[in-house]
């Protein structure tokens, strides 16, 4: 950037004010928001504007996820109204933005031998691919997806050691032409003439020759390609293979190719200095293509954070996803864990629960990752899984009711005598009021499910264009309340 962007570091910066005196920091921010809202909510027009305006004023750089073509004008508006309309770029199909992702891991997140984290963003590539298609998550798949991550982890030692870099093109004609059976691995012929053989001979030349590393490479993952790989029935294999390179296979030529496989002009750390990449391939205007190659920069993104030695005067950055569906992957969780000390503020919003359930795959595993959010806040919604799992985690109180039961009860008893004289006689007679009184209790919703189907306004014009949220924090108490949660008002002018 061509110019300094002034930014706020301590922690304990008040970001937006709440009622009551409660107010919601930096340090809340880099504990993670997640935001729930039905259609016409205005969880992106009410709490969604209300963060981004209040991270872009104290400085944030980030990464912006697009789902909908009309995401970049937005922050595009957002950044002029708080002064950084500079600080933004947009990665879109244009090609004036290009990310070499291969090359920046190798020279990043995955040197020094960390050759994992690159399984890891092509085993990205992958996940995405299967989630936009529909892909399911049966034992069968979760075999092919490991054992393609397998060809991954033992193709890329070789590779890195025989060219000095990793190609997509080079990876998808490894794999390809590695051997079928074992007997042909151990032919001539498939040493001299397929890419594979080549490559291994060229790792095992250089061993050889005193090159301890290519050494160590040819003997560590030799046995995978000559023994293991080889042995697998042509459709267990086909399977295996085409599950890989389905996925690559859009990046070894056209656009995503040009934007993701040629050179790169674009980096993570730019956000550290202040940088809004507005990642402009909208999932719902370019697909498929759209997701994955935003996926992809997302996992860099949050690999590259999380690897940064951070200080208290580190700027805070922002991984912001509207519509978070789109781009939810298995590394969430773990990045959620150290966002905080990384300092970087996720913010994640989306509809309901089945979205996410649905996403992820069942409900506990949706909860694990929704509870690593430090901030959750609820806008009106009318699908109650949404609301009762709001209701949930808010909790119940205590309520009392004082019963009172009464008794009445009568006696009387008499005689009397007849004597030569005159008759003569006694008698008596007795009431008795007994009251006692009991005291119960009964646990009951805080916010009842149904509340936010009800009492929470949308916003517009019969609003007065304000928006209600439920705020919701874990392991503290708001001021104003006493408990865990705030009834919060956002304006969407």
């Amino acid at each position: 950037m061509g110019h300094p962007i002034p930014y706020k570091s301590n922690l304990d910066t008040r970001l937006l004010k709440f009622s009551g005196g409660d107010y919601f920091t930096i340090r809340d921010a880099v504990t993670g928001v997640q935001i729930f809202g039905g259609t016409g909510s205005g969880k992106t027009s009410g709490s969604g504007r209300a963060l981004a305006q209040a991270y872009l004023r104290a400085g944030f750089g980030g990464i912006v996820l697009c789902a909908k073509p009309g995401e970049a004008d937005l922050w595009r508006k957002l950044a002029k109204e708080c002064g950084r309309a500079k600080d933004l770029v947009f990665f879109d199909d244009s090609g004036g933005l290009r990310f070499n992702f291969l090359d920046y891991a190798q020279h990043t997140i995955a040197a020094g031998g960390k050759d994992m984290n690159l399984v890891q963003l092509l085993s990205t590539v992958a996940e995405a691919s299967r989630a936009q298609s529909g892909g399911g998550g049966g034992n069968e798949e979760t075999y092919f997806r490991d054992a393609a991550n397998q060809l991954v982890a033992n193709a890329i030692p070789f590779l890195r050691i025989a060219n000095g870099s990793i190609r997509l093109k080079d990876l998808h004609a490894f794999i390809n032409s590695s051997p079928r059976t074992r007997e042909e691995a151990r032919s001539d012929a498939w040493r001299n003439d397929s890419y594979c053989g080549r490559t291994m001979m060229r790792v095992y030349q250089r061993g050889k020759a005193g090159d301890m590393q290519a050494a160590r490479v040819f003997e560590e993952h030799r046995r995978y390609w000559l023994d293991e790989s080889s042995s697998l029935g042509d459709k267990t294999r086909g399977s295996i293979i085409s599950t890989l390179t389905s996925s690559i296979y859009p990046f070894l030529s056209g656009q995503l190719h040009d934007l993701f496989c040629t050179d790169t002009n674009i980096l993570p750390e730019y956000a550290r200095q202040g940088v809004i990449i507005v990642l402009d391939l909208p999932a719902r205007s370019h697909g498929v293509a759209g997701v994955v190659a935003q996926q992809i920069f997302k996992l860099a993104f949050q690999l590259c954070m999380e690897a940064e030695h951070v200080s208290d005067k580190t700027r805070p950055v922002m991984i912001w996803a509207d519509e978070c569906q789109f781009f939810m992957n298995s590394h969430d969780t773990d990045h959620l864990s150290v966002c905080r000390q990384q300092r970087v503020a996720n913010v994640f919003i989306t509809q309901d629960m089945p979205t996410y359930q649905a996403k992820i795959g069942n409900e506990k595993e949706a909860e694990s990752l929704l509870n690593k959010f430090g901030t959750r806040i609820f806008h009106a919604t009318t699908d109650y899984n949404t609301s009762k799992y709001a209701a949930d985690i808010i909790g119940r109180i205590r309520h009392y009711t004082l019963s009172e039961s009464q008794s009445r009860g009568a006696s009387s008893s008499g005689g009397d005598s007849l004597g030569e004289t005159a008759g003569s006689g006694t008698g008596s007679y007795g009431v008795s009021l007994t009251s006692q009184q009991s005291k119960s209790s009964y646990l009951e919703y805080d916010i009842q499910p149904d509340y936010f189907a009800k009492q929470l306004r949308t916003g517009g014009k019969p609003n007065n264009h304000k928006v209600d949220g439920i705020v919701i924090r874990n392991g503290m108490k708001f001021k104003s309340s006493g408990n865990n949660r705030i009834k919060a008002e956002f304006s969407q002018l």
